[in-house]
């Protein structure tokens, strides 16, 4: 992965290499797979650099947010003037990236207010979409995705995991610095 597939130039992975050779360097929410499948820690600088890329090329810039599939992505597009259409699954992906780096209480916050944004933009029946419009929230295609509400369960386990972890680790310290006895 890290030989072939990325790319020192552009700071990130690519997508693919195709088999006549030519490299596919679309900026693709997938690319969170390298950390995903524990192949890569999610604090490596190879992943680090790549996920600051989708977040920076596929987040959704007017109100709604999310994360487009990929650069240019012509699936029930709306508009040219948005990546593409966000999904729930890729805002997810940032999200579990944004848990699996996360050193402190605060800085897992931000993959909690990713699974809030998506609990705020489903269905009043708790339905999620395959997407959404960018422009007013509404879903668009699929609806219900079941695999919408798999990576939803698979977040906020991640997340919960993660709290779990850093608030044992906090008050470990806490009680370290109290010589043994917790406080507050």
């Amino acid at each position: 992965m890290l030989t072939h597939l990325y790319d020192k130039k552009l700071r990130r992975f690519i997508k693919a290499i195709h088999p006549d050779g030519t490299r596919d360097t679309t900026v693709d929410s997938s690319l969170a797979f390298t950390f995903m499948c524990e192949t890569l820690d999610a604090k490596d600088e190879t992943v680090e650099n790549t996920m600051d890329t989708v977040l920076k090329t596929l987040w959704v810039k007017p109100d709604v947010g999310g994360v487009a599939r990929y650069e240019n992505d012509e699936y029930d597009r709306t508009s040219r003037t948005v990546p593409g259409n966000p999904w729930f699954i890729c805002t997810f992906w940032l999200a579990r990236w944004h848990i699996a780096r996360a050193t402190s209480l605060e800085q897992v916050r931000k993959g909690l207010d990713l699974l809030t944004w998506a609990a705020k933009r489903s269905l009043k029946s708790g339905v999620l979409a395959e997407q959404l419009n960018p422009f007013t929230g509404t879903p668009m295609s699929v609806s219900p995705l079941v695999w919408s509400h798999a990576e939803f369960v698979t977040t906020t386990c991640k997340y919960l995991e993660k709290y779990q972890e850093l608030l044992s680790a906090a008050g470990n310290a806490n009680l370290m610095q109290n010589g043994g006895v917790l406080s507050g």
